[in-house]
């Protein structure tokens, strides 16, 4: 019996109809985390009625299928929390839980969701007041490193 692949969310902010530096190295990252043999679910800001996502993905370098799921649940005026709520047990279950966002991070802590975050900028993390919660999530192991 073969050994199960890592089960792997990622939560992007991101919109695809409007790519950014961030969302094109998330694209990479699940791609690359894919071919390596996870199983990675990414889920994404909801895209306009009649977005063609393969095209889009073929256009971002993409060359290996990834499992991308916009949903409403990160349109921006949500800022996250239906999906940190409703898919709080499938969040749990997963083997890792990734996000570049900082305050998808703080609120998958809130939420005692154990998780990744990849930073690239702590300037700005420090601007916006977030260093202190992001290292008490960190002491309570639900921020990992």
């Amino acid at each position: 019996m073969g050994v199960m692949p890592p089960q792997i969310i990622y939560l992007a902010r991101g919109r695809p109809q409007r790519p950014r530096a961030n969302l094109i190295q998330t694209l990479h990252t699940v791609e690359a985390l894919g071919v390596a043999g996870a199983k990675v679910r990414l889920y994404a800001p909801p895209v306009p009625r009649g977005f063609d996502m393969a095209e889009f993905l073929a256009g971002m370098g993409i060359r290996h299928p990834i499992d991308i799921h916009p949903t409403w649940m990160l349109h921006s005026r949500w800022k996250g929390w239906p999906l940190a709520l409703l898919l709080r047990e499938a969040l749990r279950r997963a083997d890792a839980v990734h996000t570049r966002v900082p305050d998808f991070s703080l609120l998958l802590a809130r939420a005692g969701i154990a998780h990744f975050l990849e930073v690239h900028d702590t300037a700005s993390l420090s601007a916006e007041g977030l260093i202190a919660p992001l290292l008490a999530a960190q002491a309570k192991g639900l921020l990992r490193g």
